[in-house]
């Protein structure tokens, strides 16, 4: 019993992303090859565009998002601060702007902490810097806790 053995194969060349996008020419191509060259053409002037601004609107959703957060943040520490038994406002403003200064993307904030005999609220207004410049973008926050108090 003998085993006869099969002939190598040979490998076929890897396909890149050029040679997905367009089907090879063959020898003598003619007017259909040559439209086919042209159509990828326009297609991609037409794609590579419409990409390119997804990109940047999933860059500029991220930032405004990522400048809301650090709002949030803020406002939740200036409550936070405010709404203990022997809280002050001043040191809960101050605390709440040195966490918003550590923001990234905030180009300008304010932040107001009112604190009532039941409830301590701080509310932090920012504008946003955005990668694409169509206009400024104004986060405003509002976190309230309730006070602390000391019973005996």
């Amino acid at each position: 019993m003998t085993r006869t053995r099969r002939p190598a194969r040979t490998r076929r060349p890897a396909r890149t992303l050029g040679a997905l996008a367009a089907p090879r020419r063959r020898a003598g191509g003619g007017a259909a090859c040559r439209e086919v060259g042209v159509s990828t053409t326009i297609a991609n002037t037409i794609i590579l565009p419409v990409v390119i601004l997804a990109a940047m609107a999933f860059v500029q959703v991220a930032c405004v998002y990522l400048a809301h957060a650090s709002a949030l943040s803020a406002a939740q520490e200036g409550a936070r601060i405010a709404a203990l038994a022997e809280g002050d406002p001043m040191a809960a403003e101050s605390a709440a702007h040195a966490l918003l200064g550590r923001g990234i993307g905030v180009e300008s904030g304010t932040v107001s902490v009112q604190r009532g005999v039941e409830v301590a609220t701080a509310t932090v207004r920012i504008v946003v810097a955005t990668p694409i410049d169509i206009g400024e973008a104004t986060i405003e926050v509002t976190q309230s806790r309730p006070v602390e108090r000391l019973t005996s």
